[in-house]
């Protein structure tokens, strides 16, 4: 099934909510490293460590889903260039045998 580039782009909701996740994740493991700089609680250390494991987690499917996603679109682009492609090389041969 072929569909428009507006019509995909809408197909996947859930691709924006899943990267608010390692965003959030990374941002926090960010304060939790700041807040352990200045006061050397442990516990900060391993809030961050936590958080860019959850961030790693979240953000590697969410890598993989846009690479496909965007693989299929050139697949897309590859195919409606090579139809044009043929295209001309059909009407040249017809052109010039004509």
């Amino acid at each position: 099934m072929i569909l428009s580039p507006l019509v995909r782009a809408s197909l996947h909701p859930i691709h924006a909510i899943l990267l608010s996740f390692p965003i959030a994740l990374f941002a926090s493991a960010l304060i939790s490293d700041i807040t352990y700089l200045n006061s050397e609680e442990i516990q900060w250390s391993n809030l961050s460590q936590w958080a860019i494991t959850g961030a790693l987690l979240f953000g590697a499917p969410v890598l993989v889903w846009a690479v496909v996603d965007w693989l299929r679109s050139q697949r897309t682009v590859l195919h409606r260039r090579m139809a044009i492609y043929r295209k001309r090389c059909f009407d040249r041969t017809f052109r010039i045998s004509a």
